[in-house]
């Protein structure tokens, strides 16, 4: 017998206004989604799909919507047909952590505790990289090597002193040393070592598309600018397109260094797999397969396929199925909805569809499965909203509102009365303040008496 996780309704959440919970469960979704990935998963969106007809692409809409706002809250989510904003960019740093830890090995060369300073710092190199990426990332890079210089003059190792800062003045050759915390023989060093620096070599830039914009070890390059002979870093970024990233060679003496890339868009490809899958006779055999394809392809650690079909009673059926690179399911959530969707419901089922081992795969178009799944109670404004068209013909014309239950009214209303009759009785068992008044006299009588 297939398992189906059951599912609270939407109408039923309005019925106990647990707003609050809705909120709550969309906070901790990260933590039901952890169950089947870990914290560095990438997640892919499919489209959702209509299995079958008189499904509205309003609700398709809404849908991937509210899907997306709840995975990207604490996840990196990819979207079939739409831009990643992380390929845009390339890689990013935590200048501010980094920038940190080096404060932390600057302390430690303070207290002479030298190993201990120089292993903080070969652990940032490690998250930078040899060379610069950004700007943020020249930035760190430069303290680092600072440091690196003191740490050598301190050891005595003058070989790695000079080799260090032979490499800081190849990336940064108008370094000024004094003004980045060198002082004294140091700072008069690294001056008198730039005059060895072999001369650098002209750029030619050819990118497309044209407006492209380059960076060389972190810093901004046109045409024209000129390299130093060595290994350089480039990275290359243009709106819409995949970030470019290449390590090259200066070769010394050369008349000129050409640097060349072409961007490729930063938008994902739709998958008409999928749909051919779905809509044949044994979609459930193939759409599963066809979307572990789409996940590895992509580069995403787990994919996430929502599927809606129309009931024969007008309303729903959402499966949501989670699905490994390798073909294998998570899980599958299922929910039956009159077209309305609330988070706490989709927070529900991507927690269930995230669980590994619960549910099976069912999810994929077979709508008249022997086991029927939990549904809600019908109600006809389930079906308000939608178009004329949609709504069940069986309906009565004139939909009313079922009666909702006045529980939480009659509460209101209770502690209401019973708050304002004590707050009168307070009131009326105070005795009001006495006043003293004196008053002015206005006139005087004189009498004689005889």
């Amino acid at each position: 017998m297939a398992y189906y996780p059951q599912v609270q309704g939407f109408g039923s959440a309005l019925k106990r206004g647990d707003v609050l919970r809705t909120w709550c469960l969309a906070l901790v979704l990260c933590s039901s989604l952890a169950e089947a990935v870990d914290e560095s998963s990438v997640f892919y969106l499919a489209r959702p799909r209509a299995v079958g007809r008189r499904v509205p692409p309003s609700l398709l809409f809404d849908l991937q919507g509210k899907l997306k706002a709840l995975v990207k809250r604490n996840n990196r989510l990819l979207v079939e047909g739409e831009e990643d904003a992380q390929l845009v960019t390339g890689p990013e740093i935590d200048r501010r952590a980094l920038l940190k830890r080096v404060d932390q090995a600057r302390s430690a060369h303070e207290e002479l505790d030298l190993e201990a300073a120089r292993m903080a710092l070969r652990q940032v190199i490690q998250d930078l990289g040899a060379l610069p990426l950004t700007p943020d990332a020249r930035e760190v890079w430069r303290d680092v090597n600072i440091l690196l210089i003191e740490i050598a003059e301190a050891e005595q190792d003058l070989l790695t002193r000079d080799r260090t800062i032979d490499e800081l003045l190849r990336v940064m050759p108008r370094l000024q040393p004094r003004q980045h915390g060198l002082s004294g023989n140091l700072a008069d060093l690294v001056v008198a070592r730039k005059a060895s620096l072999k001369p650098a070599v002209g750029a030619v830039i050819r990118m497309r598309p044209a407006d492209a914009k380059v960076w060389v070890d972190g810093r901004p390059t046109a045409a024209g600018d000129r390299l130093r002979p060595g290994s350089h870093r480039l990275l290359v970024r243009a709106q819409g397109h995949r970030a470019y990233i290449e390590v090259f060679e200066v070769e010394s003496g050369a008349a000129r260094v050409e640097l060349q890339a072409s961007l490729s868009p930063a938008r994902l490809r739709s998958t008409p797999e999928l749909d051919e899958a779905l809509s044949s006779p044994d979609s459930k055999s193939q759409v599963i397969g066809k979307m572990g394809d789409v996940v590895r392809q992509a580069g995403a650690s787990i994919g996430i396929l929502a599927t809606v079909g129309r009931r024969s009673d007008g309303r729903f059926d959402l499966h949501i199925a989670a699905v490994a690179r390798d073909g294998s399911v998570a899980g599958v959530g299922t929910m039956v909805t009159g077209g309305l969707l609330a988070e706490n419901d989709l927070a529900h089922l991507i927690g269930a569809a995230s669980r590994r081992g619960v549910g099976v795969p069912i999810a994929t178009g077979d709508w008249r499965s022997a086991q029927p799944m939990q549904a809600d109670i019908p109600d006809p404004s389930d079906f308000e909203g939608l178009p004329a068209s949609e709504r069940r013909a069986a309906l009565p014309g004139r939909r009313l509102r079922q009666k909702r239950s006045t529980a939480n009214l009659w509460i209101v209303s209770t502690v209401a009365l019973l708050g304002g009759s004590a707050a009168y009785l307070l009131y009326s068992m105070q005795e009001a303040p006495v006043e003293e008044v004196f008053l002015e006299p206005t006139m005087s009588v004189e009498a004689n008496l005889p």
